[in-house]
Parts: structure tokens; sequence; C-alpha cells
């Protein structure tokens, strides 16, 4: 085999394996969206699951790092790879890896998350309250530093009773932070601070809602 077939290889088992440490590393996004089409839990198994991220991240991590020593080594015995090239083909991977997990985490599921729980706000949110006037509260979320954790988060929220409306972000500092609509009578804050666990959330401000 010639030189340039082999580096080509090389490279491409390299592609690979970034993305497979990607793909492993996004599971904590994917995983829970998977679960839901199959009908196996909801927003809360994507919280709970969302929340592990660093394991995931790491395992990922380590992935990328075994299956470059593996290249690393095999190339070693059949293809003599310059300085360069060796910068070039490995350091690339973990560039791939880390703008193909960026592209799954905080562009694709956020796209897709809303389509998978079919959850749809109100149109009139006084009209979803006969007889009392709902409050408006806002939330500060700590530690939530994943997109689609902000959005599973949000349908959490919309899911409990006497909830008219949601809506949960991620700020510059990367936690989350969002409004609620909600009648008092209905749900307690305590239900809705619960809907949100693992993650910790706060009530910033509560009071009557107008349009």
């Amino acid at each position: 085999m010639r030189k340039e077939e082999q580096q080509k290889q090389i490279s491409n088992s390299a592609l690979k394996w970034s993305a497979l440490s990607a793909l492993i590393a996004s599971l904590c996004c994917i995983g829970p969206l998977v679960l839901v089409l199959f009908g196996i839990g909801g927003a809360s198994t994507a919280l709970a699951i969302g929340y592990r991220k660093p394991y995931f991240l790491l395992f990922g991590l380590a992935v990328l790092i075994i299956g470059l020593v593996f290249i690393y080594r095999k190339s070693c015995s059949t293809t003599k790879l310059s300085r360069k090239q060796q910068v070039f083909i490995f350091g690339g991977s973990f560039l791939v890896a880390a703008l193909l997990y960026y592209f799954l985490t905080y562009v694709g599921v956020p796209a897709v998350t809303p389509l998978v729980y079919q959850s749809s706000s109100a149109s009139n949110i006084l009209a979803s309250f006969s007889n009392n006037r709902p409050n408006k509260a806002t939330l500060k979320i700590e530690g939530m530093s994943c997109a689609s954790c902000a959005v599973s988060a949000q349908y959490s929220l919309k899911s409990l009773p006497g909830v008219a409306d949601a809506y949960i972000g991620l700020t510059k500092n990367l936690d989350g932070e969002g409004w609620i609509v909600y009648e008092p009578d209905q749900v307690t804050k305590e239900q809705i601070i619960k809907a949100i666990e693992p993650y910790k959330a706060t009530f910033t401000s509560d009071s009557v809602y107008t349009q």
C-alpha cells in the first residue's frame, strides 16, 4: 500500500474516532430524546440524565484519546508520519470532535426537542384561568449549562397542571433563567421547583400576571 493511501486511512480513522467521541459526549442530550420517542420517560428523565453531563464528556474524551493512541501506535509500525502531519491529524481530531459535539448539543438537539415533546403553550394565557388571575414568576436555575436541558426544563414546567406557559433559557454565565405563568391555587412553588430537579431553581420574582 502506498504511503499516501496509508495516511488517508489514518486520517479517516481519526475522523471516525472523533465522531464517535462526540456522539458519546452528546448522549446526555440525545439519549433522553430517544427514550421519549419510544415512550420511556419524559422531560424529567432528560433533566436527570443531562445533570450528569460531565461524566458523558469525560467518557467521550477518554474514547477519543484511546482511539488516537491506538491509531498512533499502528501508524508507527506502518507509516512514518512527520511531526507536522501528526499535529494536523491528531490535533484536528480534537477540533472536529469539539465542533461536532457543539453542533449536536447546542444546535441539533434544541431544534428537535420541541418536536419530540409535542407541547404547545396557551395562545391566550388569561383565558386559561376562568376564575382567578394567574401569577408570573421569574426563575434562576443554577448549573444548567446545556441548551437541551433548558428546553427540557421548559417542557417539564409546561406539563404541570395549572401552568399556562413557561420559558427557560441560558445566560452568558451558563445558568438557566426564565419565567412561568401559573395558577397558585393549582400548583405550588415547591412543585415548580421539584419539576426542574436535580437542578436547583429559585424564584427571583413573583407577581400577578397582566397582559
